[in-house]
């Protein structure tokens, strides 16, 4: 494979500082890692990760598994109402 392509764009800087400190603690630096990125969208002809604007923050992923596995074990769920007349008493 012949390396002769360059890529060159603006980025913020703080974004950049902080990728390079986690590529650098792989052993890699940032060139390195956009190609291992660039690769492995040519591998699976998509984006190696869900872009959604409806994809929850880890503390709703986690409530919304804790919420899954309660009612899978048949315990008591409320509804908000109940449980806010609950938290009332």
């Amino acid at each position: 494979m012949s390396i002769d392509a360059i890529i060159s764009f603006k980025i913020d800087s703080d974004l950049k500082a902080k990728a390079d400190a986690i590529f650098s603690a792989l052993g890699m630096d940032l060139e390195t890692a956009i190609t291992l990125f660039l690769k492995e969208c040519i591998k699976t002809q998509s984006i190696p990760f869900v872009i959604s604007k409806n994809c929850p923050n880890i503390e709703t992923q986690k409530a919304l598994a804790q919420a899954k596995q309660l009612t899978q074990n048949n315990e008591t769920t409320y509804s908000v109402e109940e449980a806010l007349a609950i938290l009332k008493q």
